[in-house]
């Protein structure tokens, strides 16, 4: 009995110091992207058992959705017998590609076995953060090319595919661009669409028109903005710089010119024109600009009056002296450069003649001519030139140097005629090109002809159908753009304007801008065609290709069978347009609540009939809530723009709470009227409803009406929109759905 009892007391004593393992988590939050993939979460013992353990871990809090935003094993940690290191369970972060902000999930450790216990750290908090704000941003900020180039493709990256079309709008700013549209390059304001779930680069195409007359680099500026599906916008504007490659110079004795610059003392400032022609030229069609120091800034002033063949047209500033004012033709402020500001000459515009070079800075000393400068300089232009010139390398040599207020030759210019021989007549396009709509109208086209050689010369008006992308109405049948025919003009001697006239004609097809190239051909001797001896009409047709859903979404009950989501067009075009129509993420299952194959719709040529897809919604007689299923449309050929692009289905629940399926013709004991309805709907109920709740097309609650007794019960919609409804009713355990229509 004795040793029993000592038996006894020697095990008693080892218990009172043994203690039994406490599980905690080593970390009690923890942040992590929600891009990571997995991420290893660590419980460990407070001590050894000599037998297995484990511990639940369950989720107890947080905002993150299992199966939407994480997942994570196992629930269960079993530590083998003596084990005193940590075990781990992998949460699956996953990457929903849904702007929804930054996700939580509490985990807590639960339900130790083998007579362990909870620890201090009993609870662990998972942050996930947010990485799926699509990035919309310029590939580039500009570039330069020469007028030659063709087009110039305008690169716009989005970062990384999300739910649902992405767009964003590429627009011209006028306030950045120099160069002329339709003269110096075409643009239409374009809207870039990413599909679902897609990324990468996405072009806009600005085309740059070569033209044949000499220019200063000009400028065109886009933007983009407006990115949609949450989109952030980044790097706003490209600027495309257009080089000119012309470096013209005009035959002699064909047009005004530079004769004299003076830029003398104070405001001892003037410029002279000279026409060697034989004939006077009206100068409304001329002006000078100003490119100060040689930069971008630029300033203009339009010419007025006339000046007499071999004769001379004088500005002056207000302020100069006696002896220049008394020669001069008319004064302005804006004759008040020095010799480090650049002059150009321009016929419409036409850089016809320069003085230093345009946005080019020269420094104090300005620009270099013979063995003087532009500053403090009186420059007359040499007797045996008689043309401008529109390349300053050239120009320079082409003027004599004096010292600075030498004004004794002001007002008059000595000049040989015409280089020794028989002046040149010259014939020119009074403009380089227009932009009209494409409409049943008539445009006229004019050449300006310079004739000083005393006899009659021709020319010939014509088309050129090669180079253009309208279709001339004797070239082909079918739909046609324009009709003119070649006409030949006998031009006497003087200076004088010749047009012809260009039917165009209206054109039902959508088509892209198309052109018509003119020129000058059959030249007789004696004339010659100088720049603007190519006319451009760009005809712009206004008949938008629109291919879009037939509505924003609808909704049907559960067990529809077939039901079709409708896609149109705005009018037909002359080639078969297709689009794609796919799925997207929704809250109804597909097999489960419906069924449905991607696939691509066709609209023939010249039909806009409507088209449409076939959803068949299932009936899986299981109470649930209403669902949605999200449908995309996308990759429209034929030139053709997307306008509603999302439709959503709404699967709407008739199924009742308590397991059974309203059986169709069951009396339900509820009743509305009227319907439709436009003021005020009567409900009538057999037994107090528990709640009444208006829902929309889409499964949103409008308005929750509370309960309704036995009996009959008035019900104001008049401010709800027309359209479809639904009251959603719940009487005892039961729910009910019942349909109408407001108008009015």
């Amino acid at each position: 009995m004795r040793k029993w009892m000592l038996l006894f007391l020697a095990m008693g004593a080892i218990m009172a110091g043994y203690a039994q393992p406490a599980f905690s988590f080593v970390l009690t939050s923890e942040t992590v992207s929600e891009g990571i993939g997995t991420y290893s979460i660590a419980v460990f013992p407070t001590g050894a058992d000599t037998k297995p353990d484990s511990v639940d871990i369950n989720v107890v809090g947080g905002n993150a959705a299992f199966g939407t935003n994480f997942t994570y094993s196992p629930v269960t940690l079993v530590f083998p017998p003596n084990q005193t290191f940590e075990q781990l369970f992998t949460v699956t972060v996953i990457d929903d590609s849904i702007e929804d902000g930054t996700k939580s999930v509490v985990f807590k450790l639960a339900n130790p076995t083998g007579g362990t216990t909870i620890g201090t750290n009993a609870f662990d908090t998972l942050i996930m953060t947010d990485v799926d704000t699509p990035i919309i941003s310029l590939t580039s900020n500009g570039v330069q090319a020469s007028e030659d180039t063709g087009n110039v493709n305008v690169g716009v990256n989005l970062n990384r595919g999300v739910r649902g079309t992405t767009t964003v709008q590429v627009n011209l700013l006028p306030d950045g661009t120099t160069a002329v549209e339709g003269v110096d390059f075409i643009f239409n304001d374009t809207t870039l669409v990413w599909p679902a779930d897609s990324d990468g680069v996405l072009n806009a195409v600005i085309g740059v028109i070569n033209n044949s007359f000499y220019e200063h680099s000009r400028t065109v500026e886009v933007g983009i903005t407006t990115a949609t599906n949450g989109g952030i916008v980044e790097d706003t504007t490209f600027t495309l710089t257009i080089l000119a490659n012309s470096n013209d110079s005009l035959p002699g004795c064909s047009d005004l010119f530079f004769g004299q610059y003076v830029e003398g003392s104070g405001s001892n400032k003037a410029l002279q024109i000279y026409n060697p022609t034989a004939v006077p030229i009206n100068l409304g069609v001329y002006s000078i600009v100003e490119s100060v120091n040689g930069g971008a800034t630029m300033t203009a002033y339009n010419l007025s009056g006339t000046i007499a063949p071999q004769g001379v047209y004088v500005i002056a500033n207000p302020n100069a002296s006696t002896g220049i004012l008394s020669v001069a033709n008319a004064t302005s402020s804006f004759i008040n450069f020095d010799g480090t500001d650049a002059l150009a000459l321009l016929h419409l515009t036409d850089t016809i003649d320069i003085i230093g070079q345009l946005y080019v800075n020269s420094g104090s000393d300005g620009w270099a001519v013979g063995a003087g400068s532009t500053v403090q300089q009186t420059l007359i232009r040499n007797y045996y030139d008689h043309a401008g010139d529109t390349s300053w390398a050239n120009a320079q040599l082409t003027w004599n140097v004096y010292p600075v207020d030498m004004i004794d030759s002001l007002g008059f210019h000595r000049s040989e005629s015409c280089s020794g021989g028989v002046p040149v007549a010259t014939v020119r396009f009074l403009y380089a090109g227009d932009t009209i709509e494409q409409t049943d109208t008539t445009v006229w086209i004019t050449a300006v002809i310079n004739n000083p050689t005393g006899n009659t010369v021709s020319f010939t008006f014509a088309n050129d159908p090669d180079s253009s992308t309208a279709v001339d109405g004797l070239q082909e049948g079918g739909n046609v753009d324009y009709h003119q025919s070649n006409f030949t003009e006998n031009v006497p001697p003087g200076l004088s304007y010749d047009s012809i006239y260009v039917d165009i004609f209206a054109n039902p097809e959508i088509i892209p801008i198309k052109t018509i190239y003119f020129k000058l051909i059959n030249l007789s001797p004696g004339i010659v065609a100088i720049p603007d001896s190519t006319y451009i009409l760009y005809l712009k047709n206004n008949n938008k290709f629109v291919v879009s859903f037939l509505g924003a979404g609808y909704s049907y009950p559960k067990g529809s069978g077939l039901v079709e989501i409708p896609v149109v067009t705005s009018t037909f075009s002359s080639q078969p347009t297709s689009v794609d129509i796919t799925l997207s993420t929704g809250s109804a299952v597909l097999g489960q609540d419906f069924l449905f194959d991607d696939t691509t719709v066709t609209f023939p040529a010249f039909s806009n009939d409507t088209q449409g897809v076939w959803v068949t919604i299932l009936n899986n007689n299981l109470y649930e809530a209403n669902k949605q299923t999200n449908f995309n449309l996308s990759n429209a050929t034929n030139g053709a723009i997307l306008d509603i692009t999302g439709f959503t289905l709404t699967i709407i629940n008739n199924d009742s709470l308590a397991g059974g399926v309203l059986e169709a013709g069951t009396e339900d004991g509820i009743r509305i009227m009227p319907n439709p309805v436009s003021s005020n709907l009567i409900v009538q109920t057999d037994m107090d409803l528990a709640n009444i709740e208006i829902i929309d097309m889409l499964g949103s609650s409008i308005v929750n009406l509370g309960v309704f007794s036995t009996g009959t019960s008035s019900v104001n919609v008049s401010t709800l929109s027309s359209g479809v409804y639904f009251l959603n009713i719940k009487a005892g355990d039961k729910f009910y759905c019942k349909r109408f229509v407001k108008i009015g």
